[in-house]
């Protein structure tokens, strides 16, 4: 506006002849707006213009002299004592409002240094909010990674009881196929020899008792398999748990994360 690029950008215009000066004008060179002033009074020596002093962001301007335009002759012949006198009058005004902006610019520039600081105060609890954020997630990380060292070990653990499981199957079978070839020479034996029958009840109490031994190991396998299949089944729930509290973890971390941002905005 008025192509004023800095503030507080002094405008001032003299009547018919419009801007004749225009300057950044701060607190530090108010004495410059002063000078510039009286040295464009002193050059209007009869007073035909009037000069408009516009401080660049606002709309007020001082009106330092005013004399109505006549003929020359008549105005050097009329120009009294008291026209002299109304005349630093009207200066002495513009100089006090003058004063009494550059005092107000300085009272807002003090209010707007004062919100600064209070600015930098509020960024610097933010930075450490921001700060302790970070710590509870880079602490929340180490847990999870510690979880998930627990699952891996679970999972070998898991893994090798299988591995047991396999190898007691394999001994179980091969088990049942030596009780079947018993069962086959047995039958055999009992075809063949009819007439051996105290020896046929021998083999079938041998046999009997290969059974019954059969039949122990299976149950005893049966057991082992239900008590693997209850640590399977207590391992699995304690890793849900692990996962459950890894995945309210990262849960809780994200709220947290969210509401920091949004209070943030």
């Amino acid at each position: 506006l008025l192509n004023a690029t800095k503030l507080p950008y002094i405008l001032i215009y003299r009547g018919s002849q419009g801007k004749v000066a225009d300057f950044q004008c701060t607190p530090a060179k108010f004495q410059v707006l002063v000078d510039t002033v009286n040295d464009l009074l002193s050059d209007d020596g009869n007073g035909n213009d009037s000069v408009v002093v516009d401080s660049g962001n606002s709309t007020s301007a001082a009106v330092v002299s005013n004399v109505t335009e006549s003929s020359l002759d008549s105005q050097q012949q009329q120009l009294t004592e008291d026209g002299d006198h109304n005349t630093n009058n009207e200066i002495n005004a513009l100089k006090e409002q003058l004063v009494l902006m550059e005092n107000e610019k300085i009272e807002m520039f003090e209010l707007m240094k004062a919100q600064i600081e209070a600015d930098k105060e509020e960024i610097a609890k933010m930075i450490n909010v921001v700060k302790i954020q970070k710590s509870m997630i880079e602490e929340r990380d180490e847990q999870i990674q510690k979880l998930s060292g627990e699952i891996e070990t679970r999972d070998g653990e898991l893994a090798a009881m299988t591995k047991n499981f396999n190898n007691q199957v394999k001994e179980n079978n091969k088990m049942e196929q030596e009780l079947a070839l018993g069962k086959s020479q047995v039958a055999d034996m009992t075809n063949r020899t009819a007439e051996a029958e105290k020896t046929i009840s021998a083999l079938e109490l041998k046999a009997a008792i290969r059974e019954k031994e059969a039949m122990e190991k299976e149950r005893q396998t049966k057991a082992l398999w239900a008590s693997w299949e209850r640590q399977k089944i207590k391992y699995e729930e304690e890793r849900n748990s692990v996962r459950k509290m890894a995945a309210l973890s990262v849960k809780s971390i994200k709220t947290k994360v969210r509401v920091f941002i949004s209070r943030k905005d």
